[in-house]
């Protein structure tokens, strides 16, 4: 709203009238921290010392036509208390954030030619694109291109800067170096979601840089970095994920179970005797009209007896 970042408090805002759509502006004269130290410091620090006098200065101008409109923007790093050129030393080739705020000067003065990704928290591939782009940044910056990113869900950028796209998706521009300087202008990647060959295609088309890219080459080492992460990410999940332990232990010891219930149901039965075998092993001298056995029961004819389960037939 009014163009003040989100997530900051105390903020103030002035509208021209109570309509939707009426002209605003924001008060961004607030806490700048040095690299470093704390946001919550220098915000105390900020309200109890100039922000009185900052606030007339800021409704006098806005009051006689001196400011321009704010659009919704989030806080530049710098604002945030982050060391850009520190970090720049630290991360070469990183993706550089582009708010609202900062989006006309560097789609004006970008000081390389530069990849623009916007996109909004609705995006259903944020992960996957994420890590590709961040993985990508360093090595077009060996090429002399600087990768932006921007966040459409909180960060609109002035009617000359680059225009919307559709919620959920993601898109890609490309930025000239100083190319308001030199009278050129940014080229907007026709498809939404595209696969990240046919942005470098869309990059090696618009961009200055000799010898130009070879998208073969780059998507290779992209996609070799990009699973080398994702499987470091997927085994340090696994490990610190003790539910999951416990569920392959259960499956295992189940499994097993399993394995030897059906190794003895499937175990073949013994075979009875043989016919007759019962007369052969009686003692010598015995004889009867039946012989039984423990394991089953004949007539001397060899008649098998377990027919009549629970007796022994009488013969003549």
């Amino acid at each position: 709203q009014h163009g003040l970042p989100p997530r900051r408090f105390p903020a103030f805002g002035l509208a021209l009238s109570m309509r939707h759509n009426a002209t605003k502006f924001a008060f961004l004269e607030g806490p700048r921290p040095q690299p470093g130290a704390s946001l919550d410091d220098a915000m105390v620090e900020f309200w109890q010392g100039p922000a009185r006098s900052k606030l007339q200065v800021f409704l006098h101008d806005a009051l006689t036509g001196k400011l321009e409109p704010s659009r919704m923007s989030d806080a530049p790093p710098e604002e945030e208390g982050v060391d850009v050129d520190q970090e720049a030393k630290e991360k070469p080739g990183r993706v550089r954030i582009m708010v609202g705020r900062t989006c006309k000067f560097f789609v004006e003065a970008s000081p390389t030619d530069g990849l623009v990704e916007v996109h909004d928290e609705w995006r259903r591939d944020h992960a996957w694109r994420t890590l590709r782009l961040d993985l990508l940044s360093p090595m077009l910056w060996r090429s002399n291109i600087t990768v932006y990113r921007m966040d459409f869900g909180y960060n609109e950028c002035p009617p000359e800067g680059l225009p919307l796209i559709p919620a959920g998706y993601s898109g890609y521009y490309f930025v000239p170096r100083m190319a308001k300087e030199r009278g050129k202008k940014w080229q907007k990647m026709k498809k939404l979601d595209p696969p990240f060959d046919r942005v470098l295609s869309f990059l090696v088309k618009h961009a200055e840089v000799r010898p130009k890219l070879n998208v073969e080459a780059l998507l290779l080492e992209l996609e070799t970095a990009a699973k080398r992460v994702e499987q470091i990410g997927a085994a340090k999940g696994f490990v610190s994920d003790g539910r999951r332990w416990a569920a392959s232990a259960g499956i295992g010891l189940g499994g097993l179970l399993a394995f030897l219930w059906l190794r003895r149901r499937r175990r073949p039965p013994s075979s009875p005797p043989a016919p007759g075998a019962a007369d052969s092993a009686a003692p010598e001298g015995s004889s009867g009209s039946s012989s039984s056995t423990a394991a089953g029961t004949t007539s001397a004819d060899g008649a098998d007896f377990r027919k009549w389960p629970g007796s022994v037939r009488d013969t003549d």
